[in-house]
């Protein structure tokens, strides 16, 4: 099953034990989304170690964000399916 994590401004940091249990689990692509400014702005990788590299930029600059690890149920694993 995927994982969603919403992170709202002005919280804690999510611990990096808990990001990196969710990634082991989750392994095939990720997903961020957040607003900056009026734009809707999506990241897609299948390079999981770039997924915490992400979630900490954004967390240092404050910013509201949902991040999706994603477990291939259906479909292949490719970009195109990161969501």
């Amino acid at each position: 099953m995927c994982c969603i994590i919403h992170r709202k401004k002005d919280t804690k940091e999510i611990p990096t034990s808990n990001l990196e249990k969710i990634i082991k689990i989750n392994s095939d692509g990720w997903g961020i989304s957040y607003m900056k400014g009026k734009e809707l702005v999506v990241i897609k990788s299948l390079d999981m170690g770039d997924a915490i590299k992400q979630v900490r930029e954004l967390e240092d600059a404050n910013t509201e964000f949902l991040f999706h690890a994603r477990y291939t149920t259906h479909g292949d694993n490719t970009l195109a399916n990161c969501h």
